[in-house]
């Protein structure tokens, strides 16, 4: 597992890039990660730490493991963490959800320059052996109703442009009861429990048949 806190296109790219040395058999990459840029204001300025900071991470990992880029260094040794409660509430709130809408209508399309550098590496990695799942972590239905709907629309093409021209795969549980969730982003421990169970199915299938 490789984990990063809100990576930003450039991360994304240094990470796939660091991946080429050990390609993984199977990487599982959330799918906002090529569809949304969440924070442009945010972009590091110098590459080369980032993709320190993320070769790093990757010398976690064996070769020939299971890729898989799903949401800080310390995430990476798989330690549990459990939002605080009084937090969960303060998120869910009629004031918590106004705050994730207004910054939702600050999210964009990742742009050109991104996807085709992530496009570029996850070639190489195809080439490699590599099978490419976009896995989906969907937001609550709270959330989906405060993000813009011509941005879903527009993500949504998107991803179905990659899966097409692409050939990746794609998994995703469907939409998540809200009671499974702590905020508009993060599940519960009931939650993370579900999502876990599903996707651990997903994974014995692909093991199976690659093709899945």
């Amino acid at each position: 597992r490789i984990t990063a806190n809100s990576p930003t296109g450039p991360e994304v790219a240094a990470t796939l890039d660091a991946l080429l040395a050990t390609p993984p058999t199977l990487l599982l990459l959330e799918s906002d990660l090529l569809l949304l840029d969440r924070h442009r204001e945010k972009r590091p300025t110098d590459r080369d730490t980032w993709s320190n900071r993320l070769r790093g991470n990757l010398k976690l990992l064996a070769p020939g493991t299971l890729g898989s880029f799903l949401v800080e260094k310390g995430d990476n040794f798989g330690r549990a963490y459990w939002i605080p409660q009084d937090k969960c509430r303060a998120a869910t709130s009629a004031a918590g959800l106004q705050r994730y809408a207004v910054t939702a209508r600050r999210w964009t399309l990742a742009s050109p320059a991104d996807r085709m550098q992530h496009r570029r590496l996850l070639d190489a990695l195809q080439q490699a052996g590599t099978q490419v799942v976009l896995l989906e972590l969907p937001r609550s239905p709270e959330a989906e109703q405060v993000v813009p709907d011509l941005l879903t629309q527009q993500a949504g093409r998107l991803r179905e442009r990659m899966l097409a021209d692409q050939g990746y795969l794609a998994w995703t549980p469907g939409m998540l009861p809200g009671s499974l969730y702590c905020d508009q982003g993060h599940l519960n421990q009931q939650g993370q429990a579900r999502y876990s169970d599903w996707l651990a199915g997903k994974l014995l299938v692909a093991l199976a048949d690659p093709d899945v």
